[in-house]
């Protein structure tokens, strides 16, 4: 049996030094956080004033993962960073959101 599901992102990461880590994420689990963070930043600061405002569910939708796997950098702290793609959104700006070690996302801003 696999160590990981489909609704796993699988994230390999090294550091400057060499040093590997994978971490797997819970896809659901890091959309919901990044609509939790970002979907009221959406419709009070970005939303153009003459569009209705999305629901959650709509602006979820908008969200890209890579299907199964990230390569990006380990953070000397333990931490990687994982770009998502956003849709029109943010204009042309992606999301980035910042993991631990065992998964969890921590914080998510627009790039």
């Amino acid at each position: 049996m696999s160590r990981f599901d489909s609704t796993d992102v699988v994230i390999y990461a090294m550091s400057e030094n060499g040093r590997t880590k994978t971490i797997l994420v819970d896809r659901d689990m890091l959309l919901d956080f990044v609509v939790d963070q970002m979907f009221p930043v959406y419709n009070s600061d970005w939303r153009d004033p003459g569009e209705p405002e999305l629901s959650c569910e709509q602006f979820r939708n908008q969200l890209e993962l890579p299907e199964e796997s990230i390569e990006t950098i380990l953070h000397d702290r333990g931490t990687v960073d994982v770009r998502l793609k956003s849709g029109n959104l943010f204009f042309d700006h992606g999301l980035t959101v910042t993991i631990n070690g065992t998964g969890h996302p921590l914080h998510a801003c627009i790039e």
